[in-house]
């Protein structure tokens, strides 16, 4: 294995690294390592404007994951500088600014870490902090499409990368995010609402009696079944058997049985168990 293949997979274990455990040691190893931007891979100096950032992270979202790092400026000759962050940007005012703009499945999926080096080994990162976001892979929901026109994100439109910039998918591109798709064997059938499935739920719920109400046989009660014994005995009478056709699961049995499939399934849609 050739020096540049090495640390090409040296940097592409880093990059996991961060996405799988975004922690200080992590972070530093992977700013101190890289040897530029790439496909997953993402350097700004400031935090980009929001539909601008939309567009990145919709794009690596398409792409299988990755990171933006903020805080890292690019000289003249393209190297990159680890210049710092003056300050943290709220992490809950990005994420609302982005939200109309990223479809739900891919929100679940964006994180937002920030990270600070009062002392460090590595002397480029001493007393500086930056900012990471990381866009965690899922195929399962691709293609992640753009929710509405904002400035530099357009409409419905499909993210990627190519090299180092966020683009609008080509045919070859889109078919290769399909591919993806289809190789997970998840339903491609429309998700549908929680208020939906909580609809449906409630549903289910007020099938199910909360009482039941139990008639206790009286004395009268008696008599009379007795007498009809006795009629059936004189008259003949006829036998019941099974009907071998009638359902084995009673209407309350099957609707108590959904409601519990219901709850499972709006369980697996939130990811909780």
């Amino acid at each position: 294995m050739n020096d540049a293949v090495a640390t090409k997979r040296g940097l592409r274990e880093e990059l996991a690294a961060v996405l799988e455990d975004p922690s200080r040691d992590s972070f530093r190893n992977l700013l101190r390592d890289h040897t530029g931007e790439a496909a997953n891979l993402d350097f700004k100096a400031e935090w980009p404007a929001d539909e601008k950032l939309a567009r990145h992270v919709l794009a690596l979202g398409n792409s299988g994951g990755g990171c933006i790092v903020i805080g890292v400026a690019e000289r003249a000759d393209k190297s990159l500088d680890p210049t710092g962050l003056t300050e943290f940007k709220d992490k809950v005012d990005v994420t609302k600014k982005v939200n109309p703009l990223i479809p739900d499945t891919l929100m679940r999926n964006l994180h937002i870490d920030d990270f600070a080096y009062e002392t460090s080994d590595y002397q480029a990162l001493q007393g500086k902090r930056f900012q990471l976001v990381s866009v965690l892979p899922n195929p399962e929901h691709l293609p992640y499409v753009a929710e509405r026109a904002n400035g530099d994100a357009r409409a419905a439109a499909i993210y990627v990368r190519r090299g180092t910039e966020s683009v609008e998918a080509s045919h070859e591109e889109l078919q290769h995010i399909i591919n993806a798709r289809i190789a997970t064997g998840h339903s491609t059938a429309a998700a549908m609402k929680l208020e939906d499935h909580l609809d449906q739920l409630q549903v289910l719920n007020d099938r199910i009696p909360k009482t039941l109400v139990v008639r206790r046989m009286g004395v009268a009660d008696l008599a009379a079944q007795l007498q009809n014994l006795s009629a059936l005995s004189l008259f003949g009478g006829s036998n019941r058997s099974p009907n071998p056709d009638y359902p084995k699961e009673d209407t309350q049995a099957f609707i108590r049985r959904m409601f519990e499939a219901k709850k499972a399934r709006i369980q697996r849609d939130l990811d909780v168990e």
